[in-house]
């Protein structure tokens, strides 16, 4: 199956372990892989992008360890009329695909500007399918020039997506603060569309990768937090 006409941004740091496997994955499905390392990165996730032929963009700290500021610098230097944002950790499963592939090929009915799919996670050797992100969608296909990520005000959740998401002023702000109202607003107003398929996300594979991963969200969103504070003072 040829390749799609279609950019993948990923951030990493210190992913090694699983990258291979991943870039083998997307690798498959897009003609432009771009992987933005953080500056922090002290492993071989650089020599095994170049094994990959990515497109390799090197963080100086422009980033200050938040992965979206990187995810937006990736985003801004795909050469493809469609992006998707996919982690390392994170696998297309068969029916995403070939929704992806149906867009990227002009073949879907009614198509829209931006899309967001839910995940399967992968918890400690087991898929979790009743899991909440099954029923938490979030955007990770679009045209370019239609989404970014909001870093200013947080690290972590849905905030960082309204800036891409609100284009009706103080009424879309609202909205999207509102759980039972942000839904039916992204869908009716936003023009945000459920991808078919989901992201299979093997977020704990083990105990220690979950110890890994809360050690590292806490300690980039103190940063953000003792940032904003010292930007006040």
């Amino acid at each position: 199956m040829s390749k799609l006409p279609l950019t993948i941004v990923t951030a990493v740091l210190n992913e090694d372990k699983i990258l291979p496997s991943f870039l083998s994955h997307i690798t498959k499905i897009a003609d432009e892989v771009i992987v933005v390392l953080d500056y922090r990165c002290r492993d071989k996730s650089e020599k095994i992008a170049r094994c990959f032929k990515c497109k390799i963009l090197k963080d100086s700290g422009e980033s200050k360890g938040v992965v979206f500021n990187n995810k937006n610098w990736g985003i801004k230097e795909a050469k493809n009329e469609w992006v998707m944002l996919i982690d390392a950790d994170e696998r297309l499963d068969s029916a995403l695909q070939k929704e992806v592939r149906r867009i990227v090929l002009g073949k879907k009915k009614n198509p829209a500007n931006i899309y967001q799919t839910a995940f399967i996670n992968y918890e400690f050797g087991k898929f979790f399918k009743k899991s909440d992100q099954i029923n938490k969608s979030f955007v990770r296909l679009f045209k370019k020039g239609y989404f970014y990520y909001q870093t200013a005000e947080s690290a972590e959740g849905f905030a960082i997506q309204q800036s891409g998401l609100n284009k009706h002023g103080l009424f879309g702000s609202i909205a999207l603060k509102i759980p039972k109202v942000r839904s039916w607003y992204i869908n009716h107003f936003s023009g945000v569309v459920n991808l078919r398929g989901k992201l299979i996300h093997f977020s704990h594979p083990s105990f220690f990768d979950f110890l890994r991963k809360i050690d590292l969200y806490s300690t980039r969103e103190a940063k953000i937090r003792f940032d904003r504070r010292q930007d006040r003072s």
